[in-house]
């Protein structure tokens, strides 16, 4: 699967293609530079599943 990304330099506009058919795949290898939002996005998700239910439970007792 190929994606296209259009980067700007000076007045020219250049179209680049890269390939994301390894984030989709069961056991793909993803480079360091896209699995770290990766991992950062599932941190967050289980910080806020986490709190979440603190913060209704503590709002119903005021």
């Amino acid at each position: 699967m190929l994606h296209f990304v259009a980067k700007k330099e000076g007045k020219k506009l250049i179209k680049e293609d890269y390939d994301v058919s390894n984030i989709y795949k069961l056991d793909g290898r993803v480079s360091v530079s896209k699995a770290i939002p990766f991992g950062l996005q599932h941190v967050l998700a289980m910080f806020v599943s986490n709190v979440t239910p603190i913060i209704l439970i503590s709002g119903v007792a005021l």
